[in-house]
């Protein structure tokens, strides 16, 4: 049996929204300027209130019939807000009694259903891309960006998950090693996301393995303040930690035509 890495495979196990919509019903549009209106009229103030307003609004992205530069974009323009006020959402579900009391609970699906909508765009946008025979530099450079919201998003889930003590699904591992391994496939796993400038400037490999690590330091048995903080100095630390290439690795190379256009067909797996 051929171990050799699909990305169209490897994103189409996931379910992802259906293009079922002509329109955008929050800002009665399909441009891209009729979000960026929306977004700059939202009162991030009421934090709460907006939550709810971009859990209705971020999954319609996914489901608009566009192609996937605008999808992209619009989900950029969201990005930022929807981080600022899912931190604040932050102190109504953490550093609480260990078993929530009902509004907190809620909270908490919110946080954590806002940011899996955000995921789901960002793979909508990776698989939309991949299905291309072959990508031009420009489309290599968006796949690489949304490859990195994707696992950022995902990072931000699993982070939630452990400070409220709750099991990690399977498929969100699932999904982390697909990103990882659809950069990887396109050589594109220690470039640094031209969207990440101003961060810490972490590269797919960085993201992927601050998760691996993560999982590694026990977190279900941290406080929640320590999990935080963990996941944060692993930053720097993910520098130091290599992966190694998997068992299959002389059996891809000696596929012929096993890479082509610069792409590759090698997985690496942690050992």
């Amino acid at each position: 049996m051929s171990h050799l890495f699909e990305p169209i495979l490897g994103l189409s196990q996931f379910k992802l929204p259906p293009q079922d919509i002509d329109l955008l019903s929050f800002c009665e549009s399909n441009k891209l300027l009729k979000v960026k209106t929306w977004v700059d009229d939202l009162k991030l103030t009421q934090v709460k209130n907006t939550c709810i307003q971009l859990y209705d609004a971020v999954p319609e992205v996914g489901h608009l019939k566009t192609d996937t530069k605008t999808r992209y974009d619009m989900l950029e323009a969201l990005w930022p807000v929807t981080q600022q006020s899912l931190l604040g959402l932050l102190k109504e579900f953490l550093q609480q009694p260990l078993i929530l009391p009902e509004p907190a609970q809620k909270t908490a699906l919110l946080a954590q259903a806002l940011q899996k909508h955000l995921l789901d765009g960002y793979t909508l946008c990776s698989k939309e891309l991949v299905q291309q025979k072959k990508l031009k530099p420009t489309q290599r450079e968006l796949l690489l960006n949304c490859l990195y919201r994707a696992l950022s998003a995902l990072s931000l889930l699993m982070l939630r998950a452990y400070q409220l003590y709750t099991a990690i699904p399977p498929s969100m591992w699932q999904r982390a090693h697909a990103l990882y391994q659809v950069a990887e496939y396109y050589d594109l796993h220690t470039q640094s996301a031209p969207v990440a400038n101003g961060s810490a400037s972490l590269t797919i490999t960085d993201l992927y393995a601050r998760l691996l690590a993560l999982a590694s330091v026990r977190p279900n048995q941290l406080a929640q303040y320590d999990i935080a903080v963990a996941f944060r100095a692993l930053e720097s630390w993910v520098r130091l930690i290599k992966l190694l290439p998997s068992a299959t690795t002389e059996e891809k190379q000696s596929v012929p035509g096993g890479s082509a256009s610069g792409q590759r067909t090698r997985n690496q797996k942690p050992l």
